[in-house]
């Protein structure tokens, strides 16, 4: 089995009081989504770990995040057993069915029927060399290609603006300039949506994965992502870390891959 390497982190930030984003990695998740949580795992593939970014338009997105961690957690299991997409999109629906069951349960026991409870989610399965990545919202997973020096995204983003951007109607620098930026199409905590599944892709030695909340993507785009990553995944994690602290005006999460020396 290989090994690999996870670092994580999650951070209010200095633009908000609270947390509302959320990860799960090796068992571990954030109980106090008020503070700052970080951490280095070494682990065996197959493996799966997530982000959640719980929607801070709504109320209660900390709670949809706490509860998508938690419940990750506990299919983590059935999750990284999948050796293809389509196990990996079953396993998949059947977590979406349970954090659902619980959102709605928390607004039912309160007598919320007008609220959108919900949280983004982006992960990654990996076995071995190859990794499939799964997102719902506009969380992020990326692949960096060491040989050829390059970032990759494998996600789509669930927004207004990606669909105008896939229409030909804005670039994505001009979109981000829209209201639209941050408007989800699809978010976990609806029954009306399901995680989507990513291509199989190859890892190959120095490359590294990337997942990360839009308070890092918002403020970092592709292009400064890939010069960050030329540096060696520690430092590169690091000045991640820095820039949410010092930089970012919402809540940032990031969990950063690679294998093991």
């Amino acid at each position: 089995m290989k090994d690999y390497r996870i670092y994580y982190f999650t951070e209010k930030s200095n633009g908000r009081e609270g947390n509302q984003d959320n990860f799960c990695v090796n068992g571990k998740i954030n109980e106090d989504s008020g503070n700052h949580s970080e951490g280095t795992e070494d682990i065996n593939a197959p493996f799966a770990v997530a982000v959640f970014d719980g929607m801070g338009g709504e109320a209660y997105g900390e709670v949809a995040s706490l509860y998508a961690a938690k419940t990750f957690k506990d299919h983590e299991y059935q999750i990284r057993k999948c050796e293809n997409a389509e196990e990996l999109d079953e396993s998949l629906s059947s977590y979406c069915t349970d954090v659902n069951k619980q959102i709605e349960k928390f607004l039912e026991e309160r007598g919320i029927d007008f609220l959108c409870c919900g949280t983004t989610c982006a992960g990654a399965l990996v076995n071995e060399d190859k990794l499939i990545p799964f997102w719902l919202g506009d969380s992020r997973v990326y692949l960096w290609h060491a040989e050829k020096k390059q970032i990759e995204l494998l996600s789509h983003d669930d927004t207004e603006a990606q669909r105008w951007i896939d229409m030909g109607w804005l670039r994505e620098d001009e979109a981000r300039d829209t209201g639209a930026w941050h408007t989800l199409n699809a978010y976990l905590g609806s029954s009306d949506f399901y995680i989507r599944i990513g291509k199989e892709t190859e890892i190959k030695k120095g490359d590294a994965i990337l997942i990360s909340s839009d308070g890092i993507t918002d403020l970092l785009i592709d292009a400064a992502l890939e010069q960050l990553l030329k540096y060696p995944v520690d430092k590169a994690y690091k000045i991640l870390l820095e820039t949410a602290y010092n930089w970012s005006d919402d809540n940032s999460t990031v969990i950063l891959v690679t294998e093991a020396e």
